[in-house]
């Protein structure tokens, strides 16, 4: 293959709901999957990614906006994160970053890293702390799993760090009081 090759054409098959162009690069010697945006051109951008919405859910499954509340009850939390990039004035889509990072007052509770991605026992895999499964990552609602954190009782910041391909990073900062 030679730079500036044609490596197909947007269309709509039998598999996808929507028009688009759909391709996955696999190191065989590595044995694991590739995120193409890693070898593809990096699109000149100096635009730190956009979160969209965080989300903290509760063991009975109740989903809290973090930034509309300011107050959450103790215990374990997972996190949610909706990412997107600003295209133009007024809207917005979704990408997913290169690796985010989230910490409770400062200490870290996950990392999601995107640039490979591992076939085990037939699922792919996307690295966290751990393998985990990409279906549970990737929500139905377009939210990204990042895993679970503990909230004791006192002041609380949640900080949430986002890195693009182009190394955009934006830092995103809430405080919130628990009970």
């Amino acid at each position: 293959m030679e730079q500036g090759a044609i490596l197909g054409t947007m269309g709509k098959t039998g598999w996808s709901g929507a028009s688009g162009f759909y391709f996955s690069l696999y190191d065989r010697g590595q044995q694991q999957w590739i995120n193409p945006g890693l070898v593809l051109t990096v699109n000149p951008n100096e635009r730190p990614p956009v979160l969209r919405g965080l989300y903290l859910v509760n063991p009975e499954g109740a989903r809290i906006n973090v930034a509309q509340t300011k107050q959450i009850r103790q215990g374990s939390y997972r996190l949610f994160v909706d990412f997107g990039e600003s295209k133009g004035p007024s809207k917005t889509y979704a990408l997913v970053p290169l690796r985010t990072q989230w910490y409770i007052n400062g200490v870290a509770q996950g990392l999601l890293l995107f640039e490979t991605l591992e076939t085990k026992n037939g699922q792919r895999m996307v690295t966290e702390d751990q393998k985990k499964a990409v279906d549970q990552v990737y929500q139905d609602d377009q939210t990204i799993d990042m895993g679970t954190g503990l909230f004791n009782r006192g002041r609380a910041t949640v900080e949430i760090i986002i890195r693009d391909k182009a190394g955009n990073e934006r830092t995103i900062t809430y405080q919130l009081t628990v009970e």
